[in-house]
């Protein structure tokens, strides 16, 4: 039997890498403040879909818990199979960092998340902090994890 839902690469007309890169997602900046991060990043693959989200899930487990300020409810969850990518990096972000046993128990880890030029697929993201290096490697795995499942979904 078959079935009717397209598959990832249907729905996104086959998206290429970022122009000069195997990568879909790249961070073209990172500004470290004395409470937060902000990363400016750039996307081949503006929004998620079931297939990645669900590897996000399966990977981070605690992404659909996460609180969130969005149209459709008040946790992860109700937006995360169609958010934007540099959302999905948001909370990636914030699930690695909760993580790591040298981030503070105590730390409210929060992000946001803006669009400066989606045509461009331009985006900045934030994340409050409680270790600068856990903070980095954060974006830094959050992207490698999303590029590989990206590579892997729509090769």
């Amino acid at each position: 039997m078959m079935s009717s839902e397209p598959n990832a690469s249907q729905r996104l007309d086959r998206p290429q890498p970022l122009e000069g890169s195997q990568d879909y997602l790249t961070l073209l900046r990172l500004t470290v403040a004395e409470d937060r991060v902000s990363a400016l990043v750039k996307t081949a693959v503006p929004f998620t879909f079931p297939g990645l989200s669900a590897a996000a899930e399966q990977q981070f487990p605690d992404l659909p818990l996460h609180p969130c300020v969005n149209d459709c409810g008040p946790q992860f969850g109700a937006v995360m199979a169609a958010t934007s990518l540099p959302h999905l990096l948001e909370h990636i972000v914030i699930s690695l960092q909760a993580a790591d046993p040298l981030t503070p128990d105590e730390l409210p880890l929060l992000g946001t998340t803006v669009w400066l030029d989606r045509r461009q697929g331009l985006a900045r993201v934030e994340v409050t902090f409680g270790n600068d290096l856990v903070v980095l490697r954060a974006f830094r795995d959050g992207c490698q994890f999303l590029n590989e499942t990206l590579r892997r979904l729509l090769s």
